[in-house]
Formats: structure tokens, C-alpha cells, sequence
């Protein structure tokens, strides 16, 4: 394991040993809002992801409330050194919990449960990204990339996806693929390729 690693331990059972500083233990069994919070919380008392391209903004301390609501027509607001995020996932529970990990990341991020109300979300208010699962009820993710990029040109977009490499992408495209399962630190560096940050922001 390299270096400054941060570790979260979960367990049903408490150590009746002397616990290691420098690991946090996470009592089983937990929700995904206390997930989110000790997976940010480790983040931030870190200060960077191992191998990240750079390190997590002051902003993720506060960019969302520990128990986000995610409704029609509901966007939240970019963060000052983060990007504004749409997450389409019509399983709730990942798509709560990936929208609070990208706020770990220092991003605002929203969600949306269809394909159909993304792009009714899109038609609001600009993102940055749209970060979609490529196997929506209704509508596929790459189809819902196309019509989104049609709704704001300048778009980028993350397709997850359980299938691997075998989706053909122009080199050119404004669509990323994140194969699944993927981690924090490869969607990390995901969003940090596809929207890199200005030279001005980087001192």
C-alpha cells in the first residue's frame, strides 16, 4: 500500500486492542450518509488522494448537507474550485452515495433518477458534467449524452459502464467511458482529463 493511504476500517465487532491512530474504524452497520461523511471526512483529514492529480479544495467541507435531497428541477450550486456535476443513476442509493463522494472531491453534484429528467434539468441550468450510467430504464446513457451535448455543446460527460471496453468511442468525443467497478481515485482522475483546471487556478 503507498504511502500516506488513508484506511477505513468497517466492522461489526469492536477491537478490544489498541487501535492504530491513523485508522478509522467505521461501525457495521452503517448508512450510506455515515459512508459518505467518514469517506470524506479521511479525504480531508488527508488533504489529497494518493497519485491524484491534485489535491481535494477546502470547498468539500461544506459544498453539501450530510443528507442531500435530490429532487425534479433541483441543481445544486459549483463550488469555487470544483465543477458542477449531474449524476443520472435510476438505483438511488448509488446515485446518493456517488453524489457524495464527487462533493468529497470538492464538486457540486446533483442527481437524477431518469434519463428523461436529466435532460428536463439540463435545459435549467448549465454542469459541467454529466456523469451518467450508460444502462438507464427508458433511454441508454450514450443516447442521453447526445442529446444532452445537443442541449449545451460544451458538455463533458463520464459513462459508467459494467461492459468494459467494448464501447467504440471517437477519439474526439466529449464522452469519457469509466468502466465499472471503479474507485474514488479513477473517478477522481476521470474528471480531472475530461475538464482539466486553467493554468490561473492552478498556483
Amino acid at each position: 500500500m503507498p504511502p500516506g493511504t488513508e484506511i477505513l476500517l468497517t466492522s461489526g465487532h469492536l477491537p478490544d486492542g489498541v487501535f492504530d491512530v491513523d485508522i478509522e474504524l467505521l461501525p457495521k452497520p452503517y448508512g450510506r450518509a455515515q459512508l459518505a461523511r467518514a469517506v470524506r471526512a479521511r479525504l480531508l483529514d488527508g488533504g489529497h488522494l494518493p497519485g491524484a492529480p491534485a489535491p481535494l479544495p477546502a470547498a468539500a467541507a461544506a459544498c453539501m448537507p450530510a443528507e442531500p435531497s435530490f429532487g425534479p428541477g433541483t441543481l445544486a450550486l459549483e463550488t469555487p474550485d470544483g465543477r458542477s456535476i449531474l449524476v443520472v443513476e435510476d438505483d438511488q442509493d448509488t446515485r446518493e452515495l456517488a453524489c457524495e463522494l464527487l462533493c468529497a472531491l470538492g464538486h457540486a453534484a446533483s442527481g437524477s433518477g431518469s434519463a428523461e429528467q436529466a435532460l428536463a434539468l439540463l435545459r435549467e441550468r448549465p454542469v459541467d458534467i454529466l456523469f451518467t450510467d450508460l444502462n438507464l430504464p427508458g433511454m441508454s446513457g450514450i443516447e442521453l449524452a447526445t442529446r444532452a451535448i445537443a442541449l449545451q455543446p460544451t458538455l463533458k460527460v463520464i459513462l459508467a459502464s459494467g461492459e468494459g471496453g467494448t464501447i467504440a468511442l471517437p477519439a474526439d468525443s466529449p464522452i469519457m467511458l469509466l468502466p465499472k467497478p471503479y474507485d474514488l481515485l479513477q473517478l477522481q482522475v476521470s474528471i480531472a482529463e475530461l475538464t482539466p483546471v486553467p493554468p490561473a487556478l492552478c498556483g
